[in-house]
């Protein structure tokens, strides 16, 4: 069945994301980087989004 071997693929998966973050191996440097860039540009849209007489 396709659904159970893709849903053993996401268990397969979180286990070893959850071992990486057990270990402290998880975050990279790179990880920081793209995590920091999103919240900063969801900041900026929403500062944009918050003043009066921009378009939403």
């Amino acid at each position: 069945m396709i659904s159970r071997a893709v849903s053993e693929t996401r268990e397969e998966r979180l286990a070893r994301i959850r071992q990486e973050i057990a270990a402290g191996t998880y975050e990279t440097p790179e990880k920081l980087e793209a995590a920091v860039d999103a919240f900063l540009q969801r900041q900026a849209d929403d500062e944009a989004a918050s003043r009066p007489g921009q378009p939403r």
